[in-house]
């Protein structure tokens, strides 16, 4: 198989924490937000490489330098992520 370079974000868009969340396939913001108005929610489970349904739901593959900022990354800044492993 070959290597896909993946990042999401998450943007805010008002004072109560809701916003979109978005999809980045190879260095290039997919189509639109995957989910509208999401909202944001400090101390919950992240999961990775399993589904959160609590099923038996595995990633079968490898994740590799992963990454999670503070902050949301401008299009440019995922793009740069994208070409450091060309």
């Amino acid at each position: 198989g070959s290597w896909v370079h993946l990042a999401f974000s998450r943007s805010h868009t008002d004072s109560e924490s809701w916003g979109d969340f978005f999809t980045y396939i190879n260095g290039t913001k997919d189509a639109g937000p995957i989910n509208k108005e999401v909202r944001y929610s400090t101390g919950a489970m992240l999961y990775l490489g399993k589904a959160q349904s609590g099923a038996e739901y595995y990633l079968n593959g490898a994740l590799d330098d992963l990454r999670i900022y503070d902050r949301v990354l401008s299009d440019a800044e995922v793009k740069a992520l994208h070409d450091l492993g060309q």
